[in-house]
């Protein structure tokens, strides 16, 4: 029985060793989540416009500063000026023509008591996949955000 024993386990150690030194089963990979068709993309973007108060007046910033479009489709500035009341007026301009077409004048007007002031657009440009700049000026100062057209 004492023959046996010593055999046995080194088959049992050289077993485990050996199955030790395997490579690990590879992962499964996560499933990649599918691209949304041009039909699926949103028709509407929106802007914030971030009025804040700073020792020379009012000062403003776009949130998202850098958008994406969609061509054909509206955009949507939203102007928050709780922190800023008096802010006096806020302009919208695209520094090349033909990029989007604002309803109204560049002038965002004062909005009624409760209300928000908002401008909205629709993409004219050509997708180009390219920034391009726009300028919003409350008071003295100047914000210039971007926008990017995609088909």
């Amino acid at each position: 029985m004492h023959g046996l024993a010593r055999p046995a386990l080194v088959v049992l150690g050289l077993g485990a060793l050996l199955s030790a030194c395997q490579p690990a089963p590879s992962p499964t990979p996560a499933p990649t989540p599918p691209t949304p068709s041009p039909a699926e993309y949103p028709t509407t973007t929106h802007v914030t416009l971030l009025l804040y108060p700073t020792p020379k007046g009012c000062a403003v910033a776009a949130i998202p500063y850098y958008a994406y479009v969609k061509k054909g489709a509206e955009i949507v500035w939203d102007v928050v000026e709780d922190a800023c009341p008096n802010a006096g007026e806020v302009t919208i301009a695209f520094k090349e023509p033909g990029i989007v077409r604002l309803e109204g004048e560049a002038r965002l007007e004062k909005a009624a008591a409760g209300e928000r002031r908002q401008k909205r657009g629709t993409i004219t440009g050509e997708a180009d996949k390219k920034p391009h700049k726009y300028t919003v000026t409350v008071g003295s100062f100047v914000h210039d955000p971007e926008i990017e057209i995609w088909p």
